[in-house]
């Protein structure tokens, strides 16, 4: 019985992408600098049929994953079931990764908001110590 290839498919330019990249290197990668806009206008339906959508995090898709996409695709046989494995993971990853951000997001939120009312209270405190000061300056100087 024969199996099917032991690797990722790839190309040199694939292999040349970092980790996460944006869809206009992927789609030159893929298909070359002519047909990348129409690459890029057709992600919408690859992801459908399970192309690495963009990590909010890393601001890019998953260079890996589109490997493994690529291999599934054209031999389904041998890959498809590691492929969705794969795919399921980082679909878990990316919403742990989403809701991790959006609780940071509120904790900042929370922090920023706790700093500006300590800074309001201190502001007053301060302005009412400055006048003080000053009004203590003065009567010295009415006096000496």
């Amino acid at each position: 019985m024969e199996h099917g290839p032991p690797f990722l498919i790839s190309n040199i330019l694939l292999e040349k992408l970092p980790l996460y990249a944006d869809d206009h290197d992927i789609a030159v990668a893929v298909v070359g600098r002519e047909r990348a806009a129409y690459f890029k206008s057709i992600l919408p339906i690859l992801e459908r049929k399970g192309f690495p959508q963009k990590c909010p995090l890393h601001g890019g898709r998953s260079v890996f994953l589109i490997k493994a996409f690529y291999t599934s695709y054209f031999y389904p046989e041998q890959k498809a079931v590691q492929y969705r494995a794969v795919a399921a993971r980082t679909e878990e990853a990316r919403y742990e990764t989403e809701r991790r951000m959006a609780e940071w997001g509120q904790r900042q939120a929370e922090k920023k908001a706790r700093a500006k009312a300590n800074s309001d209270a201190w502001a007053a405190k301060k302005k009412k110590a400055l006048e003080e000061f000053r009004a203590k300056k003065a009567a010295e100087t009415k006096l000496g």
